[in-house]
């Protein structure tokens, strides 16, 4: 005979509450706060030299100083670009002066219209919320908007590459 046990119907409620918030898909912390890169598409022959350098009023209306930073990025995916279509950019990023190749996994969630809030509330529901701090936040508006939580590491970190021996560098991305 199974003994019997009395418990109070409240504290009963309470227990199945709690555990049903636990296990609530979606329950998210408050969205991050983004910084925002705003693209601005001009026409290359309205803007550049002959020799692919920007003109001299735009080096002065953006206060450019200085020559190019050459950078090569190879981006990791299928043929079919699965993780593109999922929202998702990985890339190996060759920064000309810097000692060591970065590897940067981006999530894109597209804003529609102009809600931005919508974005962010998406991605907080998936982790990528203001508790968060190994990633950036950033809103891209240019010809398509979105929010992508932004995480970078050096190949040596995500791999567990210890040995700098062990880390080769990408010398080229076809």
């Amino acid at each position: 005979m199974l003994p019997c046990v009395r418990t109070d119907p409240c504290r009963l409620w309470l227990a199945f509450a709690f555990l049903c918030c636990l296990a609530r898909p979606g329950l998210a912390g408050e969205p991050a706060v983004p910084r925002y890169e705003v693209k601005v598409y001009l026409s290359p022959e309205k803007v550049l030299t002959a020799d692919n350098e920007p003109t001299k009023p735009v080096l002065e209306l953006l206060g450019i100083q200085g020559g190019p930073t050459k950078l090569r990025m190879l981006f990791l995916d299928g043929k079919r670009r699965d993780l593109h279509a999922e929202g998702w950019d990985v890339r190996f990023r060759d920064i000309e002066g810097e000692k060591k190749l970065e590897l940067t996994y981006k999530k894109r969630y597209p804003v529609q219209g102009d809600d931005i809030d919508a974005a962010l509330d998406a991605a907080a529901r998936q982790g990528f919320d203001a508790g968060e701090s190994d990633y950036e936040a950033e809103v891209e508006w240019g010809f398509s908007p979105d929010y992508s939580p932004t995480q970078k590491t050096d190949r040596g970190r995500c791999f567990g590459v210890q040995d700098d021996s062990q880390n080769s560098r990408i010398t080229s991305a076809s």
